[in-house]
């Protein structure tokens, strides 16, 4: 490994992103988790609904790529009412100015804008102990407002990383590669070595392999690290793979998704070739092929159907028998 890559290396690594997408992907997962308490009342046959462009009227917010992770949340109550939960994250590493009375002011805005009752859930991934944020209070002779919110701290998990692997639920193994996030801190070759035993243990644990791939998905937004490494840490854990005998499930989309993919794609491809198929997608079947990855593995991890991938290859002109 290369001296130079012991640097900071967290200002790569995109926390909202990665949050974003598996709070999503497991939502009713996360809620048993993080907040056992509302899970035991909450009617999932009625299923729920993703509010984000709502919320962001409601709130008054012009976001960019949409990762930062406020989010509303429509769902139904055993009791038969329909009730809002929003749920603030952050992963800053450092205290939010005014951060209580943010919440108080989307809490009421939602309330006022819909009349129903509106749950606040804040969940904070920073390394700091002592900043446990959860309520906002005016009081004057003769008036006070208290607003007391729902609070989990990620790092009151710390010492609890056997328990973690033990549990049933996907995402204590999400929480558990967070835990290790901060404790690789800026050190690259500490984030090397803990990310390679972090994703060796989802497949020990004969995980379904759409839970492995989302949470390498996930494992990969926390721990971005530098070409070199990278390249390196693919190999290895290909490697293991071979050993583990399990079909191909490493981080398909770091090597279509990662940032930079580079201009000036054909523009056959570019439009998107095959219809139905993201243009994302199908530089990602490239780079797979390119990468000595065969047909039927990369129609397996990205549910592409067989035909098209051969079709997409051979446009790009790199076909080479199967």
């Amino acid at each position: 490994m290369n001296k130079e890559n012991k640097k900071n290396n967290n200002n790569l690594s995109n926390y909202d992103l990665g949050w974003k997408e598996i709070v999503e992907q497991y939502f009713k997962s996360f809620l048993e988790f993080i907040y056992p308490e509302l899970f035991k009342i909450i009617n999932f046959k009625k299923g729920y609904e993703f509010l984000d462009k709502e919320f962001e009227n409601i709130a008054g917010i012009k976001r960019k790529g949409g990762a930062k992770l406020d989010k509303l949340v429509k769902i139904f109550l055993k009791n038969g009412f329909e009730n809002w939960l929003l749920l603030n994250m952050e992963f800053q590493q450092f205290r939010v100015k005014n951060f209580e009375r943010r919440i108080f002011i989307y809490n009421y805005r939602i309330y006022d804008k819909y009349k129903k009752d509106t749950i606040s859930l804040v969940v904070l991934g920073d390394n700091n102990k002592n900043w446990r944020p959860n309520q906002f209070k005016i009081e004057y002779p003769g008036f006070k407002l208290h607003f007391e919110f729902k609070l989990v701290k990620l790092i009151d998990y710390k010492g609890k990383e056997e328990e973690l692997l033990k549990s049933k639920n996907p995402f204590a193994l999400i929480v558990l590669s967070h835990l290790k996030r901060l404790e690789a801190g800026n050190d690259v070759t500490k984030q090397f070595k803990i990310k390679k035993e972090l994703v060796k243990n989802l497949y020990d644990l004969g995980l379904k392999k759409f839970d492995i791939r989302n949470i390498i998905k996930f494992i990969d937004c926390l721990f971005q690290l530098p070409k070199e490494l990278e390249d390196e840490y693919v190999e290895e854990i290909k490697k293991y793979e071979g050993v583990k005998r399990m079909p191909l499930v490493l981080t398909a989309e770091k090597l279509g998704f990662e940032k930079g993919i580079e201009k000036g794609i054909e523009k056959g491809i570019e439009k998107g070739i095959e219809k139905g198929i993201e243009k994302q997608k199908i530089e990602t079947i490239k780079r797979m092929f390119q990468k000595g990855y065969k047909i039927d593995d990369i129609a397996d991890i990205l549910n592409v159907n067989k035909n098209k991938i051969y079709r997409i290859i051979k446009k790009s002109s790199k076909l080479c028998k199967n």
